[in-house]
């Protein structure tokens, strides 16, 4: 495996951040490690800077460890050319069609190809191959943080006691509840939701919140997550007049 940095000046003279490419021993395709928008822009324009870095192929290859502004600008950059192979974990790629929408704006020019990276939930490493990458294999570390949020995703927002009553949690959010929850606390109501066999993770929605099994004890649930989801729309359904 070779690593090349890819970094230099620009025309005025002040120096431009890249990224880390990978290649295999044996050459073949490169893999750029979170590029910049500067290196992106550059890549469009020097087929001599490409083909260094083994991206002048039908696809390219890219790994975003995070989605921060400079990633997302390096990928606006890249929407001419070819393909590109986006290897990423599922928040990443969460952040990057949600909370920062540039895929969807891409599609039309320049198709994505989502490659994941499967670090989420209690996987808190993986491993994973390079597609046309000459055999090269990287492996995924969750940081302490990324860790925290891939758990608050799975599990929700926050966690209550199982003993918790149902009609008062619904009641602190000003959400509705269906007679058959009443009288019930979360972990009553999971239970039977799940016919007496609960595991960690099982989840069910009512209106405007999911709950998800966190944690169970001596064959007792213990702790449930809470996640808030939008309510639909008074008057959402259809009818006849």
């Amino acid at each position: 495996m070779r690593l090349i940095a890819l970094n230099g000046f620009a025309g005025s003279g002040a120096p431009w951040r890249g990224a880390l490419v990978v290649r295999g021993q044996t050459g073949g395709a490169g893999v750029l490690l979170d590029p910049t928008a500067a290196l992106a822009t550059r890549l469009e324009v020097e087929p001599a800077l490409r083909r260094r870095a083994g991206l002048d192929g039908n696809a390219r290859a890219v790994v975003l460890t995070a989605a921060p502004l400079e990633q997302v600008a390096a990928l606006i950059a890249m929407r001419h050319g070819a393909p590109i192979d986006l290897y990423a974990s599922p928040a990443v790629f969460e952040s990057l069609t949600q909370a920062l929408p540039v895929l969807p704006r891409l599609q039309p020019h320049c198709a994505v190809h989502w490659r994941m990276v499967p670090v989420a939930g209690d996987r808190l490493t993986a491993s994973f191959a390079i597609r046309g990458g000459a055999g090269l294999r990287g492996t995924a570390a969750a940081s302490a943080e990324d860790a925290r949020l891939a758990e608050r995703a799975f599990f929700g927002d926050f966690t209550l006691h199982g003993d918790a009553w149902l009609h008062e949690v619904a009641a602190a959010y000003g959400l509705p509840l269906p007679l058959e929850a009443t009288g019930q606390t979360l972990a009553g109501f999971l239970n039977q939701a799940f016919h007496g066999r609960p595991v960690v993770g099982d989840r069910t929605r009512l209106d405007g919140m999911e709950l998800v099994v966190r944690e169970i004890v001596d064959g007792r649930i213990t702790r449930v997550g809470i996640k808030l989801t939008p309510l639909p729309p008074p008057g959402g359904g259809s009818g006849t007049s």
